[in-house]
């Protein structure tokens, strides 16, 4: 009589993250909270948290339980996540807690606040005019000042906000290209004693 092996194999699906609690980054502000409950659309493939912090989530200040996370190359889909959602399921997966640090409302710069960004329209195409405020480090700014780039620059209650212009070009089905210009905005610290970049 001939054996027939069976092969039997059982997925077991990897768990869930917990439910997000009701609380999570509960704010007062109205403006921080539409910011915190808008829909991302973007997806980091190894990306350092503290960079996609810095991008998406710049224009706010989080406090982070373990610094050395920061460094972790993350690999995450935000796509039609809100950035609330967003910020909780990385903290779930990549084992962190983060808290809400930002004082006061937004602020405003170049007529637009750090937490909204405009958009306009190229050929039935929308695209970004300028930025919501992403972060950097005060050494890139020296860098962007020393090349010219930087366009426009006000410190507000402390911190540097500064602008430059991205050059973009936009390609159509029927071959059109269109020149376009992106605004993008970002602040940083200011070292004690500084306020402008060091003049060479």
């Amino acid at each position: 009589m001939p054996f027939v092996t069976v092969l039997i194999v059982v997925a077991f699906a990897a768990p869930a993250d917990p439910k997000m609690p009701s609380d999570f980054l509960r704010v007062d502000s109205k403006a921080w909270s539409k910011w915190l409950d808008e829909e991302l659309s973007v997806s980091w493939g190894g990306v350092p948290l503290k960079d996609a912090l810095a991008e998406q989530f710049g224009p706010a200040d989080f406090t982070v339980d373990n610094p050395k996370v920061l460094d972790t190359p993350i690999r995450f889909d935000a796509d039609g996540m809100s950035r609330r959602a967003a910020l909780w399921h990385l903290s779930q997966r990549y084992g962190f807690t983060i808290r809400w640090a930002q004082k006061g409302e937004p602020k405003t710069f170049l007529g637009l606040s750090e937490a909204e960004h405009r958009d306009h329209t190229v050929g039935g195409r929308t695209m970004t005019e300028i930025t919501h405020v992403m972060r950097s480090e005060y050494k890139d700014y020296q860098d962007l000042k020393r090349r010219g780039q930087v366009n426009r620059e006000e410190v507000i209650d402390g911190v540097l906000y500064y602008a430059t212009n991205t050059d973009r070009d936009v390609h159509f089905p029927n071959g059109a290209v269109a020149h376009v210009i992106e605004v993008q905005r970002y602040k940083t610290a200011v070292p004690r004693g500084k306020v402008r970049v060091d003049k060479k």
